[in-house]
């Protein structure tokens, strides 16, 4: 990170930075028309937000807030972000995929799936399967960013699950609901859009 980069919180108290990109060795285009590299928010910036115009681009009917959402939960520090690194580098290929509703597994035998109807009522329900035993993280998360639900479960190899989770008190609007197991290497996650509609 360029050693003049100012670091957070915001003055009213979030995440600052929000997301990071390359600002050191950039490849850039000088003013004689040749490529090199050179440092500095000047050069990271743009790349964030060439790569959001891109986003935006492919999901032209969704909202600025979702846009942004979908960015910060794509990002390497989502789950811990700080006042150094923001949420971290984002994904903007996992971005796509959360605005699109797309379902993300390891293998056949490894895989996460809704099991109950989109939009929901009183009730999500996941169809869960893996080889392997795993430790696993659910989170329902509105638009905000705020997380309206959150359990860590066990999931045994070879025994199919179907987990449900209550959302009879969940208000109506939109939500991600995000599954991930906590390996580092051959992570087993889902994400996806929900609507709850109004009663």
């Amino acid at each position: 990170m360029p050693t003049l980069v100012q670091l957070g919180p915001s003055a009213d108290g979030r995440i600052k930075p929000d997301v990071v990109a390359k600002g050191v060795a950039s490849v850039v285009a000088n003013g004689g028309g040749s490529i090199g590299t050179s440092n500095g928010t000047s050069f990271s910036s743009p790349i964030t937000a060439g790569m959001v115009a891109c986003l935006w681009q492919a999901n032209p009917s969704k909202k600025n807030m979702e846009i942004i959402q979908a960015i910060k939960e794509s990002a390497t520090l989502y789950a811990t972000p700080n006042n150094q690194f923001g949420y971290g580098i984002p994904d903007f290929c996992a971005a796509k995929n959360m605005l699109l509703g797309i379902t993300t597994s390891t293998s056949a035998n490894n895989s996460i799936s809704l099991a109950s109807s989109n939009p929901f009522d009183t009730e999500i329900k996941l169809n869960i399967s893996s080889t392997s035993n795993r430790t696993m993280t659910i989170e329902l998360i509105d638009l905000l960013g705020k997380i309206v639900y959150k359990n860590t479960i066990s999931v045994s190899a070879n025994t199919p699950l179907q987990y449900a989770i209550n959302t009879s008190t969940v208000n109506s609007g939109v939500y991600t609901i995000r599954v991930s197991s906590d390996e580092t290497e051959n992570k087993l996650s889902y994400t996806a859009k929900l609507l709850k509609a109004k009663q």
